[in-house]
């Protein structure tokens, strides 16, 4: 009897934990998508509907604690209680169907606070979750997973036999010790069948902030995350490009999927003029929080490059920058994820992140599910995604697609080794590759190194492809 009071009593406790959303604790660091939200001096998070209305019943409270002693009593094998509360809590978010409300393990909490440090053990991807998939937005230059033969836009589909449902268990499972290895598998473009590899982890020191000066006058700095060193990096990249006297600068925010919250409104607080930078609505519309920013506008202009990887921190960042009139967005519309996620770590080291609120840019435009349109829609050419698209994985036996040899043929044709793409594997394309590889210094059997080789060349001939960077200098001339 006494066992039955006290299993139903740590139920009690366990529904209302997760169903008593009247009182969210002060926690401790700003997260946008993947992390905690801090509440401000002139709102509160708390939310007025009665424990009569989000509460359950005592009813249902016996029919849960029913099922569960019906399973542990009567089931044809033994179950481990731990199992059978991991998967209520899982199945009660899975529920909810947001993909940004999430319930962590202690050990994939633990790698999640991993990934906002920008230092780790892995294969050098920075990952997406774009509607409903696992998409890699950026391979790190020399990281084992370039060296192994991934690509952006490759779509992660299992890692060490895993099926991946979301970007966080993503992450968690491609990182690991050092030097130990890690099978990924990956749907490819238009291929039929996925493709596995084997990659060796290694230390991984992120780097989120690069800037230089493209033309006379012109700084480039491109923001790639936010991680927890972001806006630091961003402050001394910057002040180096104004000490060598900017008239113009190109901030790209290109497939940038976003990070943590603080450190975009750290970064917008330097280059956003004097107001607001953003506001926290809950579901009823109501105001909760507002950044704002006291910089100083700046002394030259500014124009933001956001294409429909750009999301979440980034969107917010651009956002403010457009709304306050203080720089151009040039590109594509952005991804559109503007939502609050709020964490709670619980003692077992386990979390919980869920979703409470909206952001508004200064205007009051609502991006989730919309993005930002640019002030100026420019599309890139299909030369500039060349170096990303599929390549055959092996010339012999015919272990190719037709799509794949033609992106070979087209890529030795814009570096000047082929005529025509013909779709055919014949003696022109192989003396062509062999031509290549020998003007590179590169084994012609070395496919794989080959093919890294390929791909570095195209995007070296291929540099005044980008006609949204083009643009950009193109404003920035023109408003001087």
């Amino acid at each position: 009897m006494k066992r039955r009071i006290a299993i139903s009593v740590f139920f009690v406790l366990l529904l209302l934990l997760f169903s008593n959303t009247g009182t969210y604790l002060i926690t401790r660091q700003h997260f946008d998508n993947r992390a905690v939200f801090l509440p401000g001096e002139g709102g509160s998070l708390e939310e007025t509907e009665t424990n009569k209305e989000v509460s359950p019943t005592v009813e249902e409270i016996q029919k849960f604690i029913k099922i569960y002693e019906l399973l542990q009593h009567k089931y044809i094998k033994p179950l481990a209680k731990e199992e059978l509360l991991e998967g209520a809590i899982k199945g009660m978010v899975e529920t909810i169907d947001d993909p940004q409300t999430n319930y962590f393990e202690p050990g994939m909490m633990e790698n999640m606070m991993i990934k906002t440090t920008g230092s780790f053990s892995g294969i050098g991807v920075r990952i997406a979750e774009i509607n409903g998939k696992i998409v890699i937005v950026d391979v790190f230059e020399g990281a084992p997973a370039q060296e192994a033969g991934l690509l952006k836009e490759d779509i992660i589909l299992s890692v060490d036999g895993q099926p991946v449902t979301n970007s966080d268990q993503a992450a968690s499972l491609l990182r690991g010790p050092k030097d130990t290895e890690v099978t990924v598998e990956v749907q490819r473009g238009e291929l039929s069948e996925p493709l596995k590899f084997t990659i060796t982890r290694s230390d991984i020191e992120t780097e989120t902030v690069y800037g230089e000066v493209i033309a006379p006058g012109i700084g480039y700095l491109q923001i790639t995350n936010f991680d927890r060193q972001t806006a630091r990096d961003f402050v001394e990249v910057l002040a180096e490009l104004e000490q060598k006297g900017l008239e113009g600068l190109i901030l790209d925010l290109r497939n940038n999927p976003g990070g943590l919250l603080d450190e975009a409104i750290a970064v917008a607080k330097n280059i956003v003029p004097k107001g607001e930078i953003a506001s926290v609505i809950n579901r009823r519309g109501e105001k909760l929080q507002t950044f704002f920013s006291d910089a100083e506008p700046k002394d030259y202009e500014i124009v933001v490059l956001v294409n429909e990887l750009s999301a979440s921190a980034a969107e917010i960042l651009a956002g403010a920058l457009q709304d306050n009139d203080a720089a151009l967005l040039v590109g594509q519309t952005t991804y559109g994820k503007a939502t609050v996620q709020q964490l709670e770590i619980f003692e077992d080291g386990s979390g919980l992140r869920y979703t409470i609120a909206k952001y508004r840019t200064p205007s009051g435009r609502v991006l989730d599910g919309k993005g930002l349109i640019p002030d100026y829609e420019v599309e890139l050419p299909e030369v500039y995604y060349l170096a990303f698209k599929p390549l055959p994985r092996e010339l012999e036996d015919g272990q190719y697609s037709p799509e794949e040899l033609r992106t070979l043929q087209q890529m030795l044709i814009e570096i000047g080794y082929l005529q025509n793409a013909s779709g055919i594997l014949d003696m022109t394309t192989m003396e062509a590759i062999r031509a290549f590889a020998q003007s590179r210094d590169i084994d012609p059997e070395d496919w794989r190194t080959v093919q890294l080789a390929l791909r570095i060349a195209l995007m070296e001939t291929t540099e005044g492809a980008d006609t949204q960077l083009d643009f950009a200098l193109q404003l920035l001339n023109e408003r001087e």
